[in-house]
């Protein structure tokens, strides 16, 4: 059976791999899934930070864990918001007007820099939290302090970030206005590792966002069929 590293830039995407995608995988037979946070600096705590720190840490990690085992996949979940400048066609990608243009091509330049047939590259559009708006009904219903926005006006808020854009994925306007930042103004203490999976997991998890997030519905099937395929 091929195992399936998924490299991750922090512990909220790598709560998300463990508490919602892999659930999912396994009940299509994949069982072995196991992320990887990509480390970087150490915390004042002691412990270690996540993060993409630059392109050839990124690549060295996933040729390292290509190389582990014949039959391993590796994938990445990592956000397009803020994605270092070193990475292969970043500025050519980004005279690109979609943004999933820009993904696209930064995807397929990651693929080609990692020159691999069982890597798949994946760039979360924008960032994680842009899954969460696909859970419209739990964000209006979560409260992360005391200090609670009424529902009324919440509501109208989310409603208009709903309508403005055709999928979850696509909304952001620049960086004051990503995904994360929206969720911040609407639950006050929203935390992205705590919050935003319990969101995800309480709205109805991955089926959700499959039949609302089409680029990431695309990555989860690639996911399937190179799992699914006999060893070489």
């Amino acid at each position: 059976m091929k195992r399936l590293f998924i490299i991750v830039e922090g512990q909220t995407e790598e709560e998300f791999v463990k508490r919602t995608l892999a659930p999912y995988l396994n009940e299509k037979g994949i069982f072995d899934i196991r992320p990887i946070l990509l480390k970087t600096s150490k915390t004042p705590q002691g412990s270690k930070k996540g993060g993409i720190p630059n392109f050839d840490k990124f690549k060295k990690e996933a040729l390292r864990l290509l190389k582990k085992e014949k039959d391993s996949i590796v994938t990445s979940m990592i956000d397009f918001f803020r994605l270092p400048t070193d990475f292969p066609c970043y500025k050519t990608a980004h005279e690109k007007k979609q943004t999933l243009e820009k993904i696209n091509q930064l995807e397929k330049c990651l693929k080609d820099k990692v020159e691999h047939p069982h890597f798949i590259p994946y760039i979360q559009m924008h960032e994680f939290e842009a899954l969460v708006f696909a859970f419209p009904s739990e964000i209006e219903k979560t409260d992360a302090q005391n200090n609670k926005i009424k529902p009324e006006k919440r509501k109208r808020e989310l409603q208009k970030i709903i309508e403005k854009y055709s999928t979850p994925e696509d909304i952001n306007d620049r960086a004051e206005s990503a995904p994360s930042k929206r969720l911040e103004k609407l639950i006050p203490g929203y935390q992205k590792i705590l919050h935003g999976n319990k969101i995800i997991q309480d709205g109805g998890g991955i089926k959700i966002l499959l039949q609302k997030c089409p680029h990431f519905k695309g990555w989860v099937e690639k996911i399937e069929k190179a799992c699914s395929c006999k060893p070489d």
